[in-house]
């Protein structure tokens, strides 16, 4: 009994002698460790080629490329930050341009996770062969993020041009590869595409699209090129840029809007895009389409119909062939856009393969053969309601309790003898499950205020 004191004390000498050497250690082990710096690196003072300096570089690292022209494809698939200096570089396809892991061809690829910022750089084709020589000038995907800008992308095309499906200035994402990515694309002069300029596609792939110049830049080819096209769930931000002279020549095109098997191009297309997707603020000019809206009707399209959260509002669209803008089997609402002739149709609305309801708020169209045109394909309604009713006289209308049932056919009795004909419409399509019910809402909401 005596000893305990004596062993207790031991203990907590060799206690606090471990935590001592235990204090050590790890001071020491954190000393050893070493602290990594973001390094410079130069091309072609440190590397010759940049494709080198990417592969020697560390996550982080930072590539500055003297000016000239780099006959090299890219593959990045690490954090870096790549910037030409002062007048910027040229990076431009070999002569041999080899297919990535999904077996396309582009300039650039970025994938695995990387984010990658790039500057001052002129990204151009064309590929080295005829039809199918080249997918995009920069590839994003595996989830990565491309932050690009003050650069140029062109000539990403078959040599000669070709009407074949390939040739995108920027593609980020492919629904079709089951591949997504990421853009931040800002202050950039897209040209000289085959089939688009900036395409963002696939569920899961986002976008913002600001302040860019789109030009097709090609007269008379045997093709339907798309300026920004946003597909298959995408979700992207379009607002600020100029977009232009998307024009098919191609014998299966026309301006004829009745005609199902004719073609057109567009400026910006939005092909089955995402909820959230916002175009807005645009100079659209010179295309076939200003802005066309068609629901998606591939195998890879994996986004649902009639997306009520898409908002185009706010853009200048003027000298269109076809239409300044399309709607074709979704449910939209369209409001403050300034469209402007020549052209044959202001706001088109079309049924293809399923009835089409669109709300016009406060949209000015002139100069244009019709103003609002309607097609209808056997089976089909399309439907344009503009607000032609003023706010004062609507304030009247509430949001009735029949809408909260089960669309069916007394919806249309009930409507009282004093609320204007748009309502009667809107509520016509809503009873036949051509409008749905939030999409109602939503339409009557813009037509109170």
């Amino acid at each position: 009994m005596t000893k305990q004191p004596f062993v207790m004390s031991s203990l907590k000498i060799l206690s606090v002698l471990s935590l001592s050497m235990l204090t050590v250690l790890v001071v020491f082990s954190l000393s050893s460790l070493p602290v990594y710096a973001y390094n410079t690196i130069h091309v072609p003072t440190d590397y010759a080629k940049i494709q080198t300096a990417i592969d020697a570089a560390n996550p982080g690292d930072a590539i500055i490329v003297d000016p000239g022209t780099y006959f090299e494809q890219l593959s990045i698939s690490k954090s870096l930050n790549i910037t030409g200096s002062s007048g910027g570089i040229i990076i431009t396809v070999p002569s041999v341009l080899l297919p990535d892991v999904f077996g396309t061809s582009n300039v650039v690829d970025i994938t695995n996770d990387a984010i990658v910022t790039m500057s001052k750089v002129t990204i151009s084709g064309p590929g080295p062969t005829s039809c199918g020589s080249i997918q995009a000038g920069i590839f994003v995907s595996g989830g990565a993020i491309l932050k690009i800008t003050n650069s140029t992308i062109t000539d990403i095309r078959d040599n000669p041009v070709s009407g074949c499906q390939n040739g995108d200035g920027i593609l980020v994402g492919r629904a079709k590869l089951n591949t997504i990515g990421h853009a931040e694309i800002s202050n950039v002069l897209v040209t000289k595409y085959q089939k688009g300029g900036i395409v963002v596609d696939g569920a899961g792939s986002t976008a913002s699209v600001k302040n860019n110049d789109i030009n097709f830049g090609f007269i008379s080819v045997n093709i339907a090129p798309n300026g920004i096209q946003v597909s298959r769930g995408a979700q992207a931000t379009v607002s600020n840029n100029n977009v232009s002279q998307n024009i098919c020549s191609a014998i299966v095109c026309g301006p004829d809007l009745a005609n199902p098997h004719l073609d057109q191009a567009a400026g910006v297309l939005l092909y089955g895009a995402g909820n959230g997707t916002v175009v807005e603020y645009n100079n659209v000019s010179q295309n076939d389409l200003g802005i066309g809206v068609i629901s998606c009707g591939d195998p890879f399209c994996l986004t649902t119909p009639n997306a009520s959260s898409i908002e185009i509002k706010n853009n200048t669209i003027s000298d269109s062939g076809a239409a300044g803008i399309l709607i074709k089997d979704e449910n939209y609402i369209v409001s403050d856009n300034k469209i402007i002739g020549p052209g044959l149709v202001g706001i088109a609305v079309i049924s293809g393969t399923s009835n089409t309801v669109a709300v016009l708020i406060d949209n000015e169209i002139d100069g244009v053969t019709t103003t609002i045109g309607t097609f209808s394909t056997p089976g089909h309604s399309a439907v344009a309601i503009p607000s032609v009713t003023s706010p004062s006289s609507l304030t009247m209308i509430t949001v009735p309790s029949f809408l909260h049932t089960p669309a069916n056919a007394t919806i249309i009795a009930s409507v009282p003898a004093q609320f204007p004909s748009w309502v009667k419409d809107l509520l016509t399509y809503y009873a036949q499950g051509s409008l749905s019910y939030d999409d109602l809402i939503k339409a009557m909401q813009f037509l109170v205020q």
